[in-house]
């Protein structure tokens, strides 16, 4: 029967220390904070030090604590949130629309010449009332999307056919030239707008065997490929010949 009172008290005892082991002290402070550990000493009425259960000590005066507990340690449950769904967003791939000065950030040249077919006619009675013919120019200019650009020079070839009285006349073959030609480009509308002011031809003549300089300005105009200038020939070999030149063709 002894034996039997001993191991209940035993197991008591044991029951107890365990349940002792699941509380733990915690000092309410007058200021609102709450501090839980193990009281690891204590002078009544003076102060106490208590262990967190990391490790840290802190010591309180008796004055700075409302009251001290023991309760069950406060186990803080994880919230665990649900994935989280990303949407994917379709991105086109551009890369390959694009040409190789515009990904190298480079900006392109524009041409602003072509084919041209002209008909001009003298306003001196004393040169060859018209001539008609074909030139070829090109005045590249450096413009990415749209505004005014400069160029630095162009220049072409033609052919073209002087005539008096439309029965008899004599061909040329003039070279041109011309120098900071400026142009204005319109990506959007495809519009290109330039102004050769000063432009130059060099040309020689068949059967007369003659080599002539004249004085050449020049606005243009062209849309969707297709162009279309005017030419004001004001010096021949360095005198005022007058004329008025038209001009349609296309550049490719």
């Amino acid at each position: 029967m002894k034996k039997l009172l001993l191991a209940i008290t035993l197991v008591f005892i044991a029951s107890l220390a365990v349940a002792q082991n699941n509380y733990q002290d915690v000092v309410y402070l007058k200021n609102g904070s709450i501090v839980r550990g193990i009281i690891v000493e204590q002078l009544p009425n003076v102060s106490l030090k208590i262990e967190t259960a990391d490790g840290n000590l802190f010591v309180f005066q008796m004055t700075e604590i409302e009251k001290i507990t023991k309760e069950r340690p406060v186990v803080q449950t994880p919230i665990v949130e649900p994935p989280v769904e990303i949407e994917e967003t379709y991105q086109p791939d551009l890369s390959s629309n694009l040409t190789t000065t515009e990904t190298d950030n480079e900006i392109p040249e524009i041409d602003f010449g072509g084919l041209e077919f002209l008909l001009g006619v003298n306003l001196d009675d004393s040169v060859p009332l018209a001539r008609t013919g074909i030139k070829w120019t090109s005045y590249s200019m450096m413009v990415a999307n749209s505004g005014f650009t400069l160029g630095l020079i162009g220049g072409g070839i033609g052919v073209t056919y002087y005539t008096y009285d439309f029965s008899d006349g004599i061909w040329e073959v003039p070279l041109y030239i011309g120098l900071f030609p400026i142009g204005y480009y319109d990506k959007k509308n495809d519009i290109k707008l330039y102004a050769n002011l000063l432009n130059f031809y060099m040309w020689y003549s068949f059967g007369s065997d003659v080599f002539g300089f004249s004085y050449y300005p020049e606005i243009g105009i062209e849309f969707g490929g297709i162009k279309g200038a005017i030419a004001f020939d004001l010096l021949n070999m360095g005198v005022f010949a007058p004329s008025f030149n038209i001009s349609l063709g296309f550049n490719f």
